[in-house]
This record gives C-alpha cells, structure tokens and sequence, in this order.
C-alpha cells in the first residue's frame, strides 16, 4: 500500500518536473493522473493551465467540459463549450454541447436553435434525435398543440429514419441506434400517454421495452404503471418476469406482477392465477412490508375461498384504513357473523356506499326486508356513479319477486355497463316475456357482443355454458319467430359447440333444422333432447310433431 502511494506521488512528481523542462503533453497527462483519483479541481486547474499553450486541442476542451458536466455545474458546461466553438467552429461536437446544457439550465427555446442548427450542418440520426427531444421537452414544458404536434412529426420521422436503417442493416446497427431509438420511442409513449392515446401508448411503450437497457430501470417503472392505468394485464407480467431477472430484490415489480395476475384472475375466474397473485405479492411483502399489499393478498385468499386465511391476514393490518375494515366486513357477511358485521361498521371513520351495500345484504339474510331495501338504497345515494350499486339494487327487487322494479334499475345499470352480457341478456329475456321482441333482439345483440369478446380467451365452463344460454335462446327466438333462420341457425350451432349434450340446446338446434326443411336431420336432434329431458314440454311438443310428420313410431 505505502508502495503504491508512493509510486503515485512519483508520478504527479515526474509529470510536473517534465512540464517544467518544456514537455507542455505532461501537464495533460497530469491532468489525466488527477482524473483518475477523482481530483477535479486539480484537474480543472491543470488543463486550464495547459490550453494557454495549447489552445487548439479540442480534446483538452472536451475533457473541462465533461468534468462540469460530471459535477453538474451546467452553467461553466456550457460556457466552455461556446468558448471552445468560437475558438474550433468546425467542430460541431461543441455547439451539440451547449444545446445540451442550455436544456439542462431549462433554456428550452435557446437549446432548440442550437438542435436545430446541429441538425442543418449533420443531418445525422444523431443529430436528429436530439432535435427531436429538444422539441419534446419544450413540449413537456408548454403543453401547446402547436408543440406537440411539431415534437410528434419529427419523434416520429426520427423512428421511422432509424427503423429503415434498422431493416436495412444487421444486429450491429440495432446495437449502434439502440440508445436514441429508445430516446424517440419513450418520447412517444410519453407524449401520447399524457394526451390519454391509450393504444399508440402501449404500442410504442412496448417497442420502447424492446430498446431498453437494464439500467433503464425508471422507463421499466414507468411502462408498468402506464400498462397497469390501460389494463394490460398480460404486458405487465411480461415486463416484470424480464425486470425481475436483473433486479430481483425490487419488490415494486413483484407488487405489480401481483396486481396483474389478481385481475386477470377476477377477469378470467381462474384460480390458479390468484396462486401466482399470491405468490407475487408474498415475495413483494418480504422484501418491503406494506399493509396495502397484505391487503390484496387476504383479498386473493377471499376470492379462492380461503376465508379464514383471509381475515387471519386482515386482522393483522386492520387499523390501516377504512378499506381494510371493509373486506373484514365481506369476510364477516361471507361466515354469516352478523353482530361482529355491524361492530366493525361502527369503527368506520364515514359510512361509504361498500358499508351501506354489505349492511343491505346482511339485513337481507336475517329476513329484515325494509332495511335491506333502506340500504340498498343508501349504497346507490352514496356513489351513483358506481355500477354494482344499481345492479345490487336491481338484483335485490329480482329476489324479492318485484320485477317492475327490478327491471327499471337494471336499465339503469346496463346504461353504465353496457358491456355486461349477464345483464343484457336479462333484460332480453324480460322484454322477450312481455312480447316486445326488438327490444328483446336489441338487448341479446348487445349481450352477444360483449360475450363474444371473452369466450376466446376464456376456460372458465361458468362463462362457456351461459354464453352458450345467450347464444341458444336468441338463437331460438329468431328461429321460431321466423325472423331470420339462418342467424338462428348459426348462433345455435355456436350454442351446441359450447354445450353438446344440453337437450335444450340440442331441441333448439333440431328445431332450427326443421325450420330449415332438414326433417330427419331434426328429427336426430330433437330425440336425443327428449331422451334426455321427457319432463320438458315443449321438447316433447316438438318431438311429437316430428314423430308424426315423419310417421315415426
């Protein structure tokens, strides 16, 4: 160690003794020595010092500019840099340098002339990029159209320039573009996040993934919180099994891997995906503990079934919040234990739309209608905006046998989801009892619609076999309506795809076939229903009619 010091001090001692015999390189190689030992000021002295012999060496310059750039002394940064442009105009590297510095001072509209500028001499991709960056940081600033629209045209000629380049090149050129590719299409993401283009967010997000370096660890957090704002569930797993395998410890990515596997199990209702929820959220907490995340998992556990696992873990963060006391109280209505229900309500700092509602179902069960109705009620006062409270209402009136109620709200709640296939297909059913059957058609139109859309990406049998209900009892209708047999026709084949061996479906099918003038092929059908179901009189209506139209015996 005392050698090394030394040898050191030998050094600074020969380079000072060489610069004093006339060797002006050895100030710079002075200068290099104190670099490396993270002596700056000594540094900065030294090259100083050795540009007043040598005032045309524009790596000397470069390297002062570095060193306050490093210390972040943005305003001496670009000062050298105009100093060593007027003295070495050729080299455009100095006048990059002050574009850059004057952004970093907030000087925006200055450093966008000088872009500009770099970009006119080098119309290199590059020189281009900054342009383009400068033009969307004066963006962020001033949030004009006018802005927007500019740093848009020329972020997006900055990719489709690189790309080109890219296609025409090979995996060298996607290393040598990667760092500003990734610059534009951050830029991208961000400026169509903030204007709320949700799908040209995700798609340039996602390419921007792919440009991404490990380091980038800022872009990974922000591309999963933007993912997680448009419910891209499955992109958010992705990005975070790739993140996790060079920042393992960082519970944040475990956490939102836990927030996407819990939605798409509530989305899709499979249950092996609130284990990885689980999973993920186990790991997030052991690295940092968080009552929001214990939260979710006692939720998961709920919604696997796991009762008292989920109130054991409640119980233990319950003091964090209103919500928290919440799910205890779900918890509590799911076990039946009323009176501890309604002590735990009591502890609430404000009585919200989600008490009133577990109060209304509580009251419900101990057969106490006029309260049950009373709070129901309340829960839909309180947040009118919120969908379940209408169809917790509605559902309440369809239990109690009030249909002209129940209908009344449902309207209501289809008015603010009118993606749920469930309660469109209700209402098509409540108009098709009344006879107003285009009121009916329009209703199933919208329940197929919104079904149609799950069914693909869903196993869950739950959700098959009532979308193939939908699919059998609009079917049937337009069939036995003579309305259009050929949709009827093709939505019930849909329906026995689903549910093969339902008699229902296959009498609605067989039916379908006789509308169409296939009497055997009907007759097939419709034998198998009533073998199946001789209770059902309207598949036995139907059999006896083909039966005798085919002289059957």
């Amino acid at each position: 160690m005392i050698f090394l010091i030394l040898l050191s001090d030998t050094l600074e001692i020969k380079y000072k003794k060489d610069f004093k015999e006339g060797n002006i390189s050895a100030l710079k190689q002075l200068a290099y020595y104190y670099i490396k030992k993270e002596q700056y000021k000594k540094a900065l002295k030294t090259l100083k010092n050795y540009i007043k012999y040598r005032k045309d060496d524009d790596s000397a310059y470069d390297l002062i500019i570095r060193i306050y750039s490093t210390q972040r002394d943005y305003k001496s940064a670009y000062n050298w840099s105009r100093k060593a442009y007027l003295l070495m105009p050729k080299n455009i590297n100095f006048l990059k340098y002050q574009a850059i510095f004057l952004e970093k001072l907030s000087k925006i509209d200055d450093a966008l002339v000088i872009y500009k500028k770099v970009y006119e001499i080098d119309s290199s991709i590059e020189n281009l990029v900054n342009y383009a960056i400068g033009l969307y940081s004066k963006f962020v600033h001033s949030k004009s159209s006018h802005d927007y629209a500019k740093a848009l045209y020329y972020l997006r000629l900055s990719d489709s320039i690189i790309s080109k380049a890219e296609l025409s090149g090979n995996f060298d050129t996607f290393l040598k573009y990667q760092s500003e590719h990734f610059r534009i299409l951050f830029a991208l993401t961000a400026m169509y996040n903030q204007n709320g283009i949700k799908d040209s967010a995700i798609y340039y997000g996602m390419r921007a993934y792919i440009y991404a370096t490990p380091e980038r660890k800022n872009f990974y957090e922000y591309l999963v919180k933007m993912l997680y704002k448009y419910e891209k569930y499955k992109d958010i797993i992705e990005v975070c099994k790739s993140v996790l395998e060079h920042y393992s410890d960082e519970s944040f990515f475990y956490e939102y891997m836990g927030y996407a596997y819990y939605n798409l199990a509530k989305k899709v209702k499979l249950d092996s995906l609130y284990l990885k929820a689980i999973e993920s959220f186990t790991i997030a907490n052991e690295i940092v503990f968080s009552p929001h995340i214990v939260f979710f998992l006692a939720e998961a556990y709920y919604n696997l079934g796991l009762k008292d696992k989920a109130l054991d873990l409640i119980d233990k963060v319950l003091d964090y919040g209103d919500e928290y006391k919440i799910l205890k109280m779900y918890i509590l209505l799911d076990k039946k234990e009323f009176e501890q229900l309604k002590e735990i309500a009591l502890t609430l700092n404000k009585m919200n739309s989600s008490a009133y509602s577990i109060l209304a179902y509580s009251f419900e069960y101990q057969n106490k209608l006029k309260l049950a109705e009373k709070y129901f009620k309340n829960a839909l006062r309180a947040d009118k905006n919120n969908p379940t409270r209408y169809k917790n209402l509605a559902d309440f009136y369809k239990r109690r046998g009030n249909y002209v109620l129940y209908k009344e709200i449902l309207i209501e709640y289809v008015q603010k989801r009118p993606d749920d296939y469930e309660a469109n297909f209700q209402l098509a059913q409540e108009y098709f009892k009344e006879g107003k059957i285009q009121t009916a058609i329009k209703y199933y139109e919208m329940s197929i619609k919104s079904i149609q859309a799950i069914i693909d990406t869903t196993v869950d049998k739950k959700i098959l076999n009532f979308a193939s209900k939908i699919y059998n009892n609009y079917g049937y209708l337009l069939v036995n309506e003579n309305l259009d047999i050929e949709k009827g026709f093709e939505l019930l084949k849909k329906a026995i795809q689903l549910d093969p061996t339902n008699p229902k479906i296959l009498d609605s099918f067989g039916w379908a076939l006789f509308k169409k003038g296939e009497y055997e092929e009907a007759f097939k059908y419709i034998k198998t229903a009533y073998e199946k179901d001789q209770n059902d009189s309207e598949i036995r209506n139907h059999y006896e009619i083909l039966k005798k139209l085919l002289n059957k015996e």
